[in-house]
């Protein structure tokens, strides 16, 4: 074979090979970058309320970030925990003990956390003889997930008044804290342990009110976490987005009570230190 000819077919050769890693590596990037670019949030709502909720959030993200930024919430708190474990999220909004147990485990920080503390509320329906903890004693209290923040918390309050949650009421697990408070309405159940913002969100769309019996101590509450490898300036960023954010009419039913004018604040790692306590008590 001539030498031009074979140089000629040597230079072919060695372009479709360096053409074949570009876009394998571009590929590779690709699936890195989608990975990073999901809102994954804790199913602590009915999947239509969190989407109406959360996707506005991803969209409001986005304009900071270098990528279309999905919403994406799972079937149960089990399952996104599992995720969650995996890494499969950028961003996340987890509940407390989701990120002291989980996240903090698996190299995310936190971004921004809501403004409220973070309280079980044991409610009942509004005429209801139910007046105090210890008119649970043989009646049903449903709760969500048992591994729901509003589940230890509930069970907090149960022995803080001498009451033993194993012998002296039922619980009931739901799949989140509408259908506990659905249990109540319809009467399946005598009361239901739920966090203030969901409670607020379902009397504001059911127009009523809801009677409370108890309340827990706080903690801080759920919060927005993102992975550890981010720029410290892009942190800033996301940060001062939260901080500004224009929320839908559902998102602000959830996050705003009245008298707030910004439902996120910054938060630090130990300021969940209450919460590893009361895990490392009930795990």
């Amino acid at each position: 074979m001539p030498f031009k000819k074979a140089l000629i077919i040597l230079v072919g050769f060695l372009l479709l090979l360096t053409n074949s890693a570009l876009y394998a590596g571009h590929g590779h990037n690709n699936e890195d970058h989608s990975e990073n670019c999901i809102l994954g949030v804790f199913p602590f709502l009915s999947a239509q309320r969190l989407e109406s909720i959360f996707a506005p959030i991803a969209a409001e993200l986005s304009t900071v970030i270098d990528c279309s930024i999905r919403y994406q919430s799972s079937s149960s708190f089990n399952v996104f925990m599992q995720k969650l474990e995996q890494q499969e999220f950028g961003i996340a909004f987890v509940q407390p003990f989701d990120y002291v147990r989980i996240a903090a485990q698996k190299g995310y920080i936190p971004l921004v956390t809501h403004s409220d503390n973070l309280n079980a509320i044991i409610i009942t329906t509004a005429n209801s003889r139910i007046n105090t903890v210890h008119d649970l004693k043989g009646k049903t209290l449903a709760l969500p997930p048992s591994v729901a923040a509003i589940s230890y918390l509930s069970k907090i309050i149960l022995e803080q008044a001498n009451m033993d949650y194993s012998t002296d009421l039922t619980l009931v697990y739901t799949k989140n804290h509408a259908s506990c408070m659905q249990l109540v309405l319809i009467g399946k159940v005598d009361a239901c342990g739920v966090a203030a913002h969901p409670l607020r969100l379902f009397q504001k769309n059911n127009n009523l009110q809801l009677k409370q019996i108890a309340i827990s101590p706080s903690i801080p509450h759920a919060l927005f976490v993102i992975r550890d490898n981010v720029s410290d300036k892009l942190l800033k960023k996301l940060q001062q987005k939260m901080l500004t954010i224009k929320l839908s009419d559902d998102a602000q039913k959830l996050f705003i009570k009245e008298g707030t004018k910004n439902p996120f604040r910054l938060v630090n790692d130990n300021e969940y230190d209450t919460v590893r306590d009361y895990w490392n008590k009930y795990k």
